[in-house]
């Protein structure tokens, strides 16, 4: 507990005073890869309910700088609802048990970093060029 207490002490002196240099702060779960992205699109009727396969002649697929992947949460991390009326909403069971992690291609990072920084209420999953 001493060095623990020491440490406090010795943070907090150092530590600068007043407030941040930032309104707000957003922490965005981000995977760098050098991995070629490609977003796939059809609609679901054309998928063939027995095999799961979609005709090649009824896909689109084209070449992305990042995508957004929910990553269904294990249950230990998923968040219960605040109140009864938002676990009965559209769309609330989804964000409580998903998290939106963007995937970028290496390539693309700092322009990335830069869309991010221009978005002024946070992070949207709606970034321009997917």
């Amino acid at each position: 507990m001493f060095e623990e207490e020491a440490f406090s002490r010795a943070y907090h002196s150092t530590a600068p005073k007043g407030p941040p240099p930032y309104e707000a702060q957003t922490f965005v779960p981000v995977v760098v890869t050098t991995a070629n992205l490609f977003l796939c699109g059809f609609r679901p009727e054309d998928v063939n309910p027995n095999t799961g396969e979609i005709a090649i002649d009824k896909a689109s697929i084209k070449p992305v700088s990042y995508i957004w992947f929910d990553y269904p949460l294990p249950r230990r991390l998923q968040a219960g609802p605040i109140s009864q009326e938002m676990s009965i909403r559209d769309g609330a069971q989804e964000a409580l048990t998903r998290m939106p992690i963007l995937v970028v291609h290496s390539s693309s990072l700092r322009e990335i970093l830069k869309l991010l920084s221009d978005f002024p209420h946070g992070v949207s999953s709606d970034l321009p060029g997917t």
